[in-house]
Protein backbone atom coordinates (compact mmCIF):
# COMPACT_ATOMS: atom_id res chain seq x y z
CA UNK A 1 0.00 0.00 0.00
CA UNK A 2 2.86 2.35 0.78
CA UNK A 3 4.41 1.59 -2.60
CA UNK A 4 1.07 2.24 -4.26
CA UNK A 5 0.78 5.64 -2.55
CA UNK A 6 4.33 6.51 -3.57
CA UNK A 7 4.22 5.32 -7.20
CA UNK A 8 0.83 6.86 -7.88
CA UNK A 9 2.04 10.27 -6.68
CA UNK A 10 -0.63 10.45 -3.97
CA UNK A 11 1.93 10.73 -1.17
CA UNK A 12 3.79 13.53 -2.94
CA UNK A 13 0.52 15.32 -3.65
CA UNK A 14 -0.45 15.06 0.03
CA UNK A 15 2.96 16.42 1.05
CA UNK A 16 2.67 19.37 -1.31
CA UNK A 17 -0.92 20.22 -0.33
CA UNK A 18 -0.39 19.79 3.41
CA UNK A 19 2.81 21.86 3.24
CA UNK A 20 0.94 24.62 1.43
CA UNK A 21 -1.74 24.62 4.11
CA UNK A 22 0.33 24.14 7.28
CA UNK A 23 3.70 25.45 6.06
CA UNK A 24 2.94 29.00 7.08
CA UNK A 25 3.25 28.09 10.77
CA UNK A 26 6.55 27.71 12.57
CA UNK A 27 7.23 24.02 12.31
CA UNK A 28 4.54 23.67 9.66
CA UNK A 29 6.52 21.25 7.51
CA UNK A 30 7.13 19.07 10.55
CA UNK A 31 3.40 19.16 11.31
CA UNK A 32 2.79 18.10 7.72
CA UNK A 33 5.17 15.16 8.05
CA UNK A 34 3.45 13.99 11.23
CA UNK A 35 -0.03 14.23 9.71
CA UNK A 36 1.10 12.32 6.63
CA UNK A 37 2.85 9.82 8.92
CA UNK A 38 -0.46 9.19 10.69
CA UNK A 39 -2.20 8.63 7.35
CA UNK A 40 0.60 6.38 6.11
CA UNK A 41 0.54 4.39 9.33
CA UNK A 42 -3.13 3.71 8.84
CA UNK A 43 -2.61 2.69 5.23
CA UNK A 44 0.66 0.74 5.29
CA UNK A 45 0.85 -0.98 8.68
CA UNK A 46 4.62 -1.35 8.42
CA UNK A 47 7.23 0.94 9.98
CA UNK A 48 9.86 0.57 7.28
CA UNK A 49 7.58 1.63 4.45
CA UNK A 50 6.40 4.73 6.31
CA UNK A 51 9.86 5.83 7.41
CA UNK A 52 11.42 5.39 3.97
CA UNK A 53 8.56 7.15 2.19
CA UNK A 54 8.57 10.06 4.66
CA UNK A 55 12.36 10.36 4.53
CA UNK A 56 12.48 10.42 0.74
CA UNK A 57 9.63 12.90 0.40
CA UNK A 58 10.13 15.27 3.30
CA UNK A 59 13.66 15.20 4.65
CA UNK A 60 15.28 17.06 1.72
CA UNK A 61 12.51 19.68 1.74
CA UNK A 62 12.78 20.23 5.50
CA UNK A 63 16.56 20.59 5.36
CA UNK A 64 16.32 23.02 2.42
CA UNK A 65 13.86 25.15 4.43
CA UNK A 66 16.38 25.48 7.28
CA UNK A 67 15.03 22.95 9.77
CA UNK A 68 17.60 21.52 12.14
CA UNK A 69 18.82 18.06 11.20
CA UNK A 70 17.88 16.74 14.64
CA UNK A 71 14.28 17.91 14.44
CA UNK A 72 13.80 16.87 10.81
CA UNK A 73 15.17 13.35 11.27
CA UNK A 74 13.41 12.96 14.63
CA UNK A 75 10.04 13.92 13.18
CA UNK A 76 10.47 11.50 10.27
CA UNK A 77 11.58 8.65 12.53
CA UNK A 78 8.90 9.25 15.18
CA UNK A 79 5.97 9.69 12.82
CA UNK A 80 7.12 6.75 10.72
CA UNK A 81 7.02 4.43 13.72
CA UNK A 82 3.31 5.08 14.19
CA UNK A 83 2.83 2.33 11.60
CA UNK A 84 3.44 -0.29 14.27
CA UNK A 85 0.60 0.98 16.48
CA UNK A 86 -2.13 2.39 14.25
CA UNK A 87 -4.17 -0.40 12.56
CA UNK A 88 -3.78 -2.26 10.24
CA UNK A 89 -0.46 -3.01 11.87
CA UNK A 90 1.34 -6.20 10.94
CA UNK A 91 2.69 -6.38 14.48
CA UNK A 92 -0.83 -6.45 15.90
CA UNK A 93 -1.81 -9.29 13.57
CA UNK A 94 1.21 -11.34 14.65
CA UNK A 95 0.61 -10.48 18.30
CA UNK A 96 -3.05 -11.53 18.05
CA UNK A 97 -2.00 -14.90 16.63
CA UNK A 98 0.60 -15.48 19.34
CA UNK A 99 -1.72 -14.45 22.18
CA UNK A 100 -4.81 -16.16 20.81
CA UNK A 101 -6.77 -12.90 20.72
CA UNK A 102 -9.03 -11.37 18.13
CA UNK A 103 -7.24 -9.17 15.60
CA UNK A 104 -10.23 -6.81 15.59
CA UNK A 105 -10.02 -6.39 19.37
CA UNK A 106 -6.33 -5.51 19.17
CA UNK A 107 -7.01 -3.09 16.32
CA UNK A 108 -9.73 -1.37 18.35
CA UNK A 109 -7.45 -1.22 21.39
CA UNK A 110 -4.57 0.33 19.44
CA UNK A 111 -6.41 3.08 17.55
CA UNK A 112 -6.74 5.55 20.45
CA UNK A 113 -3.15 5.20 21.77
CA UNK A 114 -1.78 5.56 18.23
CA UNK A 115 -3.77 8.69 17.52
CA UNK A 116 -2.93 10.07 20.98
CA UNK A 117 0.77 9.55 20.31
CA UNK A 118 0.42 11.30 16.94
CA UNK A 119 -1.36 14.18 18.67
CA UNK A 120 1.44 14.46 21.22
CA UNK A 121 3.98 14.59 18.38
CA UNK A 122 1.99 17.47 16.87
CA UNK A 123 1.90 19.28 20.21
CA UNK A 124 5.65 18.83 20.64
CA UNK A 125 6.40 20.34 17.23
CA UNK A 126 4.06 23.28 17.92
CA UNK A 127 5.85 23.98 21.21
CA UNK A 128 9.28 23.66 19.62
CA UNK A 129 8.18 26.08 16.90
CA UNK A 130 7.00 28.58 19.51
CA UNK A 131 9.96 28.41 21.87
CA UNK A 132 12.79 27.63 19.43
CA UNK A 133 11.80 29.23 16.11
CA UNK A 134 15.31 28.94 14.68
CA UNK A 135 14.99 25.13 14.74
CA UNK A 136 11.69 25.06 12.81
CA UNK A 137 11.30 28.16 10.62
CA UNK A 138 8.41 28.85 8.29
CA UNK A 139 9.18 29.17 4.60
CA UNK A 140 8.96 32.51 2.84
CA UNK A 141 6.82 33.22 -0.24
CA UNK A 142 3.80 31.08 0.55
CA UNK A 143 0.57 31.74 -1.26
CA UNK A 144 -2.28 32.83 1.02
CA UNK A 145 -4.76 30.23 2.21
CA UNK A 146 -7.64 29.95 -0.21
CA UNK A 147 -10.64 27.70 -0.57
CA UNK A 148 -8.89 26.08 -3.53
CA UNK A 149 -5.92 25.10 -1.36
CA UNK A 150 -8.20 23.68 1.34
CA UNK A 151 -10.19 21.78 -1.30
CA UNK A 152 -7.02 20.37 -2.89
CA UNK A 153 -5.78 19.25 0.52
CA UNK A 154 -9.03 17.50 1.32
CA UNK A 155 -9.10 15.85 -2.12
CA UNK A 156 -5.52 14.59 -1.70
CA UNK A 157 -6.56 12.85 1.53
CA UNK A 158 -9.49 11.02 -0.06
CA UNK A 159 -7.44 8.32 -1.80
CA UNK A 160 -5.55 7.23 1.36
CA UNK A 161 -8.77 7.36 3.39
CA UNK A 162 -10.49 5.12 0.85
CA UNK A 163 -7.51 2.76 0.96
CA UNK A 164 -7.65 2.67 4.78
CA UNK A 165 -11.38 1.98 4.78
CA UNK A 166 -11.00 -0.71 2.11
CA UNK A 167 -8.27 -2.50 4.10
CA UNK A 168 -9.94 -2.24 7.50
CA UNK A 169 -13.41 -2.90 6.10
Amino acid sequence: MGLMLDRSGVAESMMRDFAGLFGRFKGGLALTVILIGILLAASTGIVGASVVLLAVLSLPVMLDQGYSKKLASGVVAASGTLGILIPPSIMLVIMADQLGLSVGDLFMGAVFPGLLLGGLYLLYVILVGLFFPIVAPHPPNLEPVSWRLVRDTLLSVLAPLFLILAVLG
